[in-house]
Order: C-alpha cells, then structure tokens, then sequence
C-alpha cells in the first residue's frame, strides 16, 4: 500500500471510528450535558387547599389557635427553588403556585405534558405522638418502591390520604399499585431517581446542617405514572422548631433552595457520565426507618 493510500485509510477509519457506536471512540469526552434551558423540572409543593398537609400548634394569636402548616411551608419553599433554578435558565412549573386542592394524579400529569427531566414532590415530615416527636428532626428523600418498613409505610399513607389519585377521599387500589410496579423493574427511571433522591439528600444537609436522615423508599401515590425521575423530599419535621424556623425564615428557605438547585444541576450535568456511575455506587437506600 502506497504511502498516500495509508494515509487515506487511517483518515477513514478514524472517521468510521467516530461514526460507528460500537466502537469505543472517546465517548466519554464527547459527552455534552442537556443545557439547562432544555432541561424542564417540575416542582409539587404537596397538599393544599382543604389538605393541610402535617401541622403543628405554635401557640394562641388572642383567642385562635396559630398552626404551622406543612402546605404553605413547601409552598414557599418550591417558589423559592423556582426563582432561584429560572436565574440559571431552567425552564421550572410548579403543580400549584397557590393555596388549591391539586388531584395527586394530575401532579405528575403536569410533568409528563411538559416533557419534565425530573419531578420533586415537597413535603415536611410529622409523628403522632408526643413521645415520638422528641428529637424528630432533619431530612429524608423518598424513592418509588415498595418496602417492609413500618414507618416508611406509615408515612406513605399519611401522605397518600389527603387527596386521591382523582378527587380526594380514596386511596389508589392495591391492584394497580402492585401493576405499576411490576413494571418498575424495567424502569431505568428507577435509578436515576435513587441517584437524584441522593443529590437531595447529600446536599440539603450539608448547606442547612439538618440531620441527615437517609434516603429511603415508599409507595407515595403522588410519584406513581411519572415518566421521568422522581423523588419525594420530607425538608424537616413540623414538630422540631428548628426545622420550622428554617424553612419559615427568608435566610432560611434562600439556603434550602440554593441546596436543591446544587441538587439538580449536579444530576444534570453528571448525566451519563462515569460521576453519575459512581454516585449511584456511593448512595444507599434503606429499607428501615432511622426513627
């Protein structure tokens, strides 16, 4: 082979090369994230309207009662993520951006519509008891799956009654749940909700200095027929003053948002990457409770 012909071989097959999928051509350095501007992320401040959500009692304004309402908390604390993901070019939709009863179907419906990347359902968690409330603090993300643990389960049904998957009054029926997740075990969605549920997790406490709760799974209907990653935060506890004041103050809810927008663009741009592998490798799920 002539030398010119040599050259025109290489030239090719380092063209072919590039081409072809199946030959390992420096992938890895071509990979381009998804620009924030095409990168759609909905936002479900949970409950609303006649659903309080969890509550706690303050104290007495003259002869009524003052509650501290998990609905109006996450609502803030979502217009806050908004406003602080749209100055870095996200597009962002809120399921509710005011105080309305939102069907918990009709949440992830938003997002499927919009062709959403991700959806995050925000909440605050609660105990029944006054015993259990002591030393109840911190932040838990929620992963769509089943589990044996009874407080995860509890939690799920206490965050499940509120309004049903279509009007209000019913929970969704056992059959359909256990279909939806029978398909789950072919759903890629799935880890890539453990590594987003992870971000949360990871970066939540580490700029609020909330107690590290872990990231866990549950069966929350409001995650259920999403066609993207998912994942369900509890941002604190009603009961603990501390996680009251935080999320309640400007200071405060500004370093929550700031924490969740790091959150997602962490998992934006190490989208199928080496970082994404190894993060879901460092992120344990728990199938207990750490209550």
């Amino acid at each position: 082979m002539s030398k010119r012909h040599s050259q025109v071989f290489t030239i090719a097959t380092v063209f072919m090369g590039v081409l072809n999928p199946l030959t390992p051509c420096i992938a890895a350095e071509l990979h381009l994230p998804i620009r924030a501007a095409d990168f759609t992320v909905v936002l479900d401040p949970g409950h609303g309207g006649t659903d309080l959500g969890a509550s706690y009692r303050e104290g007495k304004t003259n002869v009524r009662s003052k509650y501290f309402t998990e609905k109006e908390a996450v609502l803030g604390l979502a217009k806050e993520t908004k406003r602080q993901l749209e100055k870095k070019g996200y597009p962002v939709l809120l399921t509710r951006d005011r105080d309305a009863d939102i069907a918990l179907n009709a949440r992830t419906a938003i997002a499927n519509r919009a062709g959403a990347k991700i959806f995050v359902s925000i909440h605050m968690n609660s105990l029944p008891g006054a015993k259990n409330q002591r030393g109840a603090d911190g932040v838990e993300t929620y992963i769509l799956n089943s589990t044996s643990d009874r407080t995860s389960t509890r939690l799920a049904e206490l965050e499940n009654k509120g309004l049903s998957p279509t009007k209000g009054s019913k929970s969704a029926g056992d059959a359909e749940v256990n279909l939806i997740l029978k398909d789950m075990t072919l759903d890629g969605n799935l880890s890539e909700s453990k590594r987003l549920a992870c971000a949360f997790q990871g970066h939540l406490t580490d700029i609020t200095k909330q107690k590290a709760r872990g990231v866990k799974q549950a069966l929350f209907v409001v995650l259920l027929g999403a066609d993207m990653p998912t994942t369900l935060i509890e941002a604190g506890f009603v009961t603990s003053e501390n996680d009251r004041k935080l999320i309640s103050s400007e200071h405060g809810v500004r370093a929550m948002g700031a924490a969740l927008v790091r959150a997602i663009e962490q998992f934006r741009t190490n989208q199928g990457t080496d970082a994404a592998r190894q993060e879901l490798t460092r992120c344990l799920v728990s199938e207990h409770s750490s209550r």
